[in-house]
């Protein structure tokens, strides 16, 4: 199960400290929606980040982000106070689709628009086909 922070092998993303140079053109702030959803709420923040930012960063930017660095990347545990546990996890989805890496692990691109959704393990399980 790919929870968020956490990142599948292979990934096709630059990490953000990955030294890639870049342009003068991509140094323009970066205009991106942030969605946090948890049980029936959901809160909709639109945010400006630095090129070479991370979801990770554009979320601890304007929420309260508990996390455990791992073997991955940042591993979310709790987004303003809504915690995971056994049952539900924080699932990463960009764009409308659940993500094929961390929030840790992929850079934004101006326009994104972020997820994160506190799930429970059976609906996240189906979602990732399991």
């Amino acid at each position: 199960m790919l929870a968020c922070g956490c990142v599948s092998q292979g990934n096709d993303y630059p990490a953000p400290d990955s030294g890639l140079p870049v342009s003068g053109t991509d140094l323009m702030p970066l205009d991106v929606v942030i969605n946090i959803a948890s049980g029936n709420s959901t809160q909709t923040f639109y945010s400006t980040a630095k090129t070479g930012s991370s979801a990770f960063d554009a979320l601890d930017k304007i929420a309260e982000v508990e996390a455990t660095d791992g073997e991955y990347g940042k591993f979310i545990t709790s987004i303003n106070g809504a915690s995971q546990d056994e049952s539900h996890y924080w699932m990463f989805f960009v764009n409308g689709k659940l993500a094929s890496v961390g929030s840790s692990s992929y850079v934004l691109e101006s326009g994104d628009e972020i997820e994160f959704r506190l799930m429970d393990s059976q609906e996240a399980g189906a979602l990732m086909g399991y």
